[in-house]
């Protein structure tokens, strides 16, 4: 049995680009279209199960890639 889609996009971002991904999410909810990001999993919930579950039932995927970051990365110990 297959399951309908309940969202039109999974939205998949880095926390640095949040912003970035809140307006593009503004963007397409105001075409009409159902959005879920991370930022919809409610406290409680499993991260992952609820994630796997949205992306399952999603239309299209949306992933926005940036070179940014809040700092440098660094690996020295």
């Amino acid at each position: 049995m297959k399951t309908e889609p309940i969202y039109d996009v999974f939205l998949s971002y880095s926390a640095f680009d949040a912003g970035d991904a809140s307006a593009i999410r503004r963007i397409l909810e105001s075409a009409g279209l159902a959005v879920f990001s991370p930022y919809d999993v409610a406290p409680g919930d499993r991260y992952g199960d609820r994630t796997r579950d949205a992306l399952t039932l999603s239309t299209a995927v949306v992933v926005i890639v940036t070179g940014a970051r809040s700092s440098p990365v660094s690996t020295a110990r």
